[in-house]
């Protein structure tokens, strides 16, 4: 026999309705809140200048040009601006779907020494590491383009030693400009310098 339902059931039914669609906002809302920055993704360094001239690699020349002056170091062994683990990462991407958004930014790290016989003066190997040392937090205005660092937990004492991130900016479609501050030996004077620098990045495919 065909049960009937009863007037309580019929209510329930509809007041469960009734917080669903009531519900349903508040949890777009929340999808879109979440949803990636249109700047989040993966970017590889096109260029890196200076605000002086300095000898990186020991060669005795003088540039303005970091990538080229950390390219043709003859100790450099690891370091390689068009490996993907050189890339810049915006998070969240796809292969981080972490809600949390944040900067890494993996950036040429000098170590001297002095143990090559054949370079008395010093020797300089280029390795990777974070600006900040475990990089940053950030927002993005998606209507007037523009990247807020925030500082809120960076310690002075890490940007001194890894490289600080001074500031960021969109130039135009998938190019970021970035202005960065870190320490580099330079042989010319033979003493660690801050330089100030002029990156360009370039968006690359995930």
């Amino acid at each position: 026999m065909k049960r009937i339902k009863t007037f309580p059931y019929l209510l329930l039914q509809v007041i469960s309705l009734f917080f669903l669609i009531m519900l349903l906002p508040t949890a777009c809302k929340e999808t879109e809140n979440n949803k990636a920055p249109s700047i989040a993704g993966y970017y590889k360094i096109e260029s890196l200048y200076a605000d002086r001239q300095v000898d990186l690699n020991n060669d005795g020349n003088v540039s303005t040009d970091v990538m080229e002056e950390v390219s043709r170091n003859r100790f450099n062994r690891q370091y390689n601006f068009d490996s993907p683990s050189a890339y810049m990462e915006i998070r969240p991407t796809k292969h981080n779907h972490t809600t949390h958004q944040y900067l890494y930014v993996p950036f040429p790290d000098p170590r001297l020494t002095f143990e090559y016989t054949d370079s008395p003066n010093g020797a300089v190997t280029y390795l990777r590491n974070e600006l900040n040392g475990i990089g940053y937090k950030y927002s993005y205005d998606e209507k007037n383009k523009l990247i807020y660092i925030d500082r809120t937990d960076v310690e002075e004492k890490n940007e001194e030693f890894w490289g600080q991130l001074v500031d960021m900016k969109v130039i135009e479609k998938d190019r970021l400009e970035l202005l960065v501050s870190k320490n580099y030996y330079d042989f010319v004077t033979a003493s660690w310098i801050r330089l100030q620098l002029t990156a360009i990045y370039v968006r690359v495919e995930d």
